[in-house]
This record gives structure tokens, C-alpha cells and sequence, in this order.
């Protein structure tokens, strides 16, 4: 959780102090990253409910090259490999360079849960049974597109009007786990 402005955590403060160091603040910021990716691999692995076997079947190498991913001292990523992790999950990489004041946030939410993801073909957005619904706050108009029905229809009164209104069943995505256990998705 990002503190409030003029606010620090204690692990922002102790950064803060720390940091000051340039050899120490890159290390840190590297082993960081090392055990992020390697986390996130085993959390999208389990997520799946692969052994560490089944993942190596797809990315066609071997389970201790898998293990090898999954150790958070391991630093010797490729993008290519990475990339490919990426398919094998349905996922898209997305490599970007951050300031370090996002450190903080990026340590506080370093839990299981938060490094999965919604594998594309669960995708309530863009993959294959995608529905978006799109509240536009200019009229208060609740439209809803559901692509794999070619239905559109809009809500004038959201509030009031959705719980009458919305689609049957059928025509809504079927859920598949919690990833598309809302109804929609709110775009303002």
C-alpha cells in the first residue's frame, strides 16, 4: 500500500537510508527482481495446478531447467525465455523500466496472489468469450457489447435498470474460477 504523501513506511525509511548506497541500492533492486520473476513462475505454475514436469513439457526442456526459473538466486534470464514462459501461460510479457520510489509498493504486494494472472482464454477483456461492458459517466449509460453474441443494449440508469436489464445467463461469460466472477468490467 503506497503511503499518503508526506507519510513513510518503515520499509520506506529504511530504503530511504539504504539506498543511499549506489552498489547496494542496484543489488538490491536486482535480487529483487530475481526472486519476482522466479515467484511469479512457480505462482502461475501452481496456479495452473502443473508440476514442475508439466511446465517443462510445454516450454519442451527439463524439469530442472524449470527448477532452475523457479530459484530466486537464479539471474541469468533470457527475454527469449521469458517470452516463451509467456505463451505457454496465455500471457503477454510486459518488460518496463520503474523509478524507485514504486519499489515500496512493488515489495508490500510480493504475495502469491498477486503475482498471478488471468491466462488468455479466461481473459473477461479481450479473450475468446469476452463481454465488456462500458459505463460512459457523460450520460450515465450502461452499455453493454457482448462480443460473442453480437449484442448490444444500453442501460440508461445503470443503478436502478441493471439487475432488471442484463442479459440471461447464456449470453453472460461463464465464469471459470474468480476470474470472471463479476458480471462486467466498468470502464469511466
Amino acid at each position: 500500500m503506497t503511503p499518503i504523501a508526506g507519510e513513510s513506511s518503515a520499509l520506506t525509511i529504511a530504503l530511504r537510508r539504504s539506498f543511499k548506497d549506489e552498489e547496494y541500492r542496484y543489488g538490491y533492486v536486482e535480487s529483487f527482481l530475481d526472486a519476482f520473476i522466479a515467484a511469479q513462475i512457480r505462482a502461475l505454475r501452481l496456479q495452473r495446478g502443473w508440476e514442475q514436469f508439466d511446465l517443462a513439457s510445454r516450454m519442451q526442456t527439463t524439469q530442472s531447467g524449470i527448477s532452475r526459473l523457479e530459484d530466486v538466486n537464479y539471474s541469468s534470464w533470457s527475454l527469449k525465455t521469458l517470452k516463451r514462459l509467456a505463451k505457454v501461460f496465455g500471457l503477454r510479457l510486459k518488460v518496463s523500466f520503474e523509478e524507485f520510489a514504486t519499489l515500496p509498493e512493488d515489495i508490500d504486494n510480493f504475495r502469491p496472489i498477486a503475482l498471478e494472472r488471468t491466462p488468455f482464454e479466461n481473459d473477461c477483456i479481450l479473450g475468446p468469450m469476452a463481454s465488456l461492458w462500458v459505463f460512459n459517466s457523460y450520460n450515465d449509460e450502461l452499455n453493454i457489447q457482448d462480443t460473442s453474441q453480437g449484442i448490444s443494449q444500453s442501460l440508461v440508469n445503470p443503478d436502478e435498470d441493471f439487475q432488471k436489464r442484463k442479459p440471461p445467463q447464456s449470453q453472460q461469460i461463464e465464469a471459470k474460477g474468480a476470474e470472471c466472477a463479476a458480471i462486467g468490467h466498468y470502464a469511466r
